[in-house]
């Protein structure tokens, strides 16, 4: 099922990373945690034109620029060529990892990534969760 809201945690911006970013990147950011499809494991098809065609000023290219931003940062990881997307702290962020009927929700999602260069950088996310 489709979310119908996201959890942005207000503590975003007293974080010195994601602060030292480019207004560009910190949308595209906050765009890819609100797609109603995000996972609870926080993975996402790699849907660039579409993510582009939200706002009348951005191309395809200005979101690459964007995505390549968010991973030389270690905010995101993508893999082209899986087509998927995965916002690495998502999980920490959401808030339900610490709850015993949300676990299996966000185990199950993350079984579903292809990329094992994604899957190696979930699993290092949940070690540091205890998950």
């Amino acid at each position: 099922m489709a979310r119908s809201f996201a959890r942005i945690i207000t503590a975003i911006w007293r974080n010195a990373e994601f602060r030292t970013l480019q207004s560009g990147a910190q949308r595209v950011y906050l765009l890819l945690v609100t797609q109603p499809n995000i996972s609870a494991a926080g993975t996402l098809p790699l849907t660039v034109r579409r993510w582009a065609e939200m706002a009348g000023d951005t191309s395809v290219a200005d979101i690459n620029r964007e995505l390549g931003a968010l991973t030389k940062g270690r905010f995101i990881g993508v893999d082209p060529s899986t087509e998927e997307v995965l916002v690495r702290s998502f999980v920490r962020w959401d808030g339900g990892y610490n709850n015993r009927k949300r676990q299996p929700v966000i185990k199950a999602a993350a079984e579903e990534l292809v990329s094992p260069a994604l899957r190696a950088m979930l699993g290092a996310e949940f070690e540091r969760l205890c998950i």
